[in-house]
């Protein structure tokens, strides 16, 4: 016969069993009998078995309830631990302390909140996929996928008002190492300064597109989505592609032009110079987005207005822009691309270039019957610490559009 199994009872169970067997029991302090009884005489002994019986049994059901819970209770300790989930651990959690919790989809793209005066590189993830602004964390190519409903939104989700937005807002590092900071801190909160722009684009009959980098709220946008024409702004990533491929140096010359001066003769040089077709130029454009963590922007291969160039027609929101300026201060040889948006020809130091410590490039050209005016980068507040920040506004004409980005920086001072 083979031995009983006694994996399954539990030390009393076991000894339960023990003593229906044989009478006997292993732990000293426990008896079939209550404790006292003492042996009688033969008349009795039907009675005395009778009880033992009972007893036996009761201590055995006792000790089959006992292996029975202790079975339960680890396996239900093992299928929590294979299926976490079954206790929530895959949900989002709950916003830190340092985030305001009130904001919608809109208005911030970010999912780390970091404390006082705490990188985002080392600020701790979210459970859900973050998505925050590369250059600032200091990494490139992880792709943000939460702004497709940026479209509209931006204009009527608000971050809260009072003591919260930008005049409460910590200030991280960037990726260099420098403090980040929102705009107009310590003067306006967010909101204040979504509703200052907004009012001063419909004042002057404009649609306004506004993103800015703010360490409470993460990307934040004002009017519309800004899907319009990059102009002379793609000539960034275009500069940094051509730095990238080793060609530099053969067109630094018109690498400067194309940026201090936004010279047209001098892009198209860069363009030509960057890859044997349009195809392979705009992938080179498109692997300097994908670096800044832009999945969205595609730089076209055709011609899409004539008489002015292809890289020039890409479609590119300020969100986008906000990205990329926020990666350049890291981004593979992009420093002398950076340097030149530093050295930007005084006639069009207009809007951001009149703001201190301004590092940007402008572009501008027809839409339809209205005039698109827009500029990106950053600039120093009064304590030296770094602002991301991309502007855009389609006016009645360019000296509109350029008046309105000048009442902009006016806002930011």
């Amino acid at each position: 016969m083979k031995p009983e199994d006694t994996s399954g009872l539990s030390e009393l169970g076991q000894a339960a069993r023990d003593a229906s067997a044989t009478g006997s029991v292993k732990d000293p302090d426990w008896r079939p009998f209550p404790r006292g009884d003492e042996p009688v005489a033969d008349s009795q002994a039907g009675d005395i078995a009778e009880a033992g019986g009972h007893s036996q049994r009761f201590w055995l059901g006792i000790g089959f309830a006992v292996a029975v819970v202790v079975a339960l209770v680890a396996g239900g300790g093992l299928l929590l631990w294979a299926n976490p989930e079954i206790l929530g651990s895959s949900s989002p959690s709950a916003a830190p302390s340092s985030r305001v919790t009130g904001m919608s989809s809109g208005d911030s793209i970010g999912n780390k909140s970091p404390n006082p005066g705490q990188s985002l590189a080392d600020s701790p993830e979210t459970e859900t996929k973050p998505c925050q602004l590369n250059g600032i964390e200091g990494t490139s190519g992880v792709p943000c996928e939460a702004d497709s409903e940026l479209a509209g939104s931006a204009g009527t989700a608000s971050p809260p008002a009072g003591g919260t937005g930008a005049g409460a807002a910590e200030a991280v590092k960037g990726c260099d190492g420098a403090t980040i900071v929102a705009p107009a801190k310590g003067k306006l909160t967010a909101l204040e300064l979504r509703q200052k722009f907004e009012a001063l684009g419909e004042a002057a009959g404009a649609e306004i597109a506004v993103a800015w980098y703010d360490p409470k709220y993460g990307l934040v946008t004002a009017g519309k989505e800004g899907a319009w024409p990059a102009w002379s702004t793609s000539k960034v990533p275009l500069a940094v592609a051509v730095m990238q491929d080793g060609k530099g140096l053969d067109l630094q010359a018109s690498m400067r032009q194309a940026i201090t001066a936004s010279d047209n003769a001098a892009a198209g040089r860069l363009w030509q110079g960057l890859a044997a077709s349009n195809s392979e130029r705009a992938e080179a454009m498109n692997r300097v987005l994908r670096q800044a963590g832009d999945s969205k922007t595609v730089v076209p291969t055709e011609q899409k207005l004539e008489g002015y160039s292809i890289f020039g027609q890409t479609t590119w929101t300020p969100t986008n822009q906000v990205r990329l300026a926020a990666a350049l201060p890291c981004l593979k040889d992009a420093q002398q691309v950076t340097e030149f948006m530093g050295q930007v020809i005084p006639d069009q130091r207009w809007g951001m270039g009149r703001l201190p410590g301004a590092v940007f490039k402008g572009g501008w050209g027809p839409s339809g019957e209205v005039y698109t005016v827009r500029q990106f980068g950053w600039y120093e507040d009064a304590g030296g610490n770094r602002v991301f920040l991309a502007m855009a506004v389609k006016a009645s004409s360019m000296s509109t559009g350029i008046a309105l980005l000048d009442s902009f920086a006016s806002v930011l001072r």
